[in-house]
């Protein structure tokens, strides 16, 4: 049997009490006997662990394609469909003081971004700090590369409103884990309201002193999502 051959790329461990982050790029391709396909290669990955009665468990996992990858899967016809409905999940929604306050800075946050404000962002941001999207080929590492990153955007989005859906936060006490999906709308010249993105989230916050910082972000569009937007172009 041959298996797909694979690299893990650049991996990078944040430590915080009992819960690690490891995140890393990964390049993988079918073996030789699987004709030809796309490589399914360029994926980033974020892997939350929490050490649990002496062992180390896996609690939260966020893999997702590139966006160039993305794009060359729809072209190809493997990803297809209308942007997802969201159903409800049988869960209660956060509670607690510490899930209440790192999803309430995130709403904050997104409530500045939504205005063009990346600040919201920029001022929670750890000094080491790491984060994904889909328009990356690879990782982005600490506040400086951060901030020259988001500062060119500043003024350029504009989001009407957003749901925040299916939020759930997993904490030890000193790093949450907050994981969500979101859905974005701006507003047309007519006043109409237009449907922005549908993504995944993962955004890690860990306490720093008093106050909490975001040490690690991973943000994806769903595969349908950008087979809605390729069909546009």
């Amino acid at each position: 049997m041959s298996f797909p051959a694979f690299e893990l790329i650049d991996p990078r461990v944040q430590v915080a009490g009992d819960i690690a982050v490891l995140t890393f790029n990964f390049n993988s391709s079918p073996p030789d006997s699987a004709g030809p396909q796309i490589d399914l290669d360029r994926w980033h990955a974020t892997e939350v662990f929490r050490r649990m009665d002496g062992e180390w468990r896996l609690i939260s996992t966020h893999w997702s394609f590139t966006q160039s990858l993305l794009t060359e899967l729809v072209e190809a016809g493997q990803a297809t469909g209308e942007p997802p409905a969201y159903p409800a999940l049988d869960r209660d929604p956060p509670s607690g003081e510490i899930p209440l306050l790192v999803l309430q800075m995130e709403q904050a946050a997104l409530d500045r971004w939504g205005a063009g404000d990346p600040g919201g962002y920029l001022d929670i941001i750890a000094d080491e700090y790491t984060y994904f999207d889909p328009s990356l080929e690879k990782r982005i590492d600490d506040l400086p590369a951060m901030t020259e990153y988001l500062e060119p955007i500043r003024g350029q989005v504009r989001i009407s409103r957003y749901e925040l859906l299916e939020p759930y936060v997993q904490t030890d006490g000193t790093t949450a884990v907050l994981t969500f999906n979101l859905k974005t709308y701006g507003t047309a010249e007519d006043g109409s309201e237009t449907l922005g993105g549908h993504w995944h989230s993962t955004e890690i916050y860990r306490r720093s002193g008093a106050d909490w910082k975001l040490i690690s972000s991973h943000w994806s569009f769903t595969a349908s999502w950008l087979a809605a937007l390729v069909g546009r172009a």
